[in-house]
């Protein structure tokens, strides 16, 4: 059985900017150069570049593009985000 994860909006941030960091570490574990990757998405190396830099939060749209193009499942990324991000946050209760 598979259980909903609450999280507060900042959590939900922090995990977005983790599921950014780990295409990024994808991307350079492939070998692939921010403008390869942005020419096979059909984006800017600029606009690769400021999302991996965090300084523009990327649509879903974007982000399933970017897993596309580095042919990974954007829904693996997302989960070893959140295992990622539950080992730093302590248990809460919720009542």
């Amino acid at each position: 059985m598979e259980y909903i994860t609450v999280m507060k909006i900042d959590e939900a941030g922090h995990i977005s900017d983790k599921v950014v960091s780990l295409l990024r570490q994808e991307r350079i574990r492939q070998g692939m150069s921010q403008y390869k990757l942005a020419k096979q998405c059909g984006l800017s190396k600029t606009s690769i570049a400021f999302i991996e830099r965090l300084d523009n939060k990327p649509t879903l749209r974007t982000l399933l593009m970017i897993a596309e193009c580095l042919n990974i499942e954007l829904g693996d990324i997302i989960k070893t985000a959140q295992k990622e991000q539950q080992r730093h946050l302590s248990p809460k209760t919720l009542c």
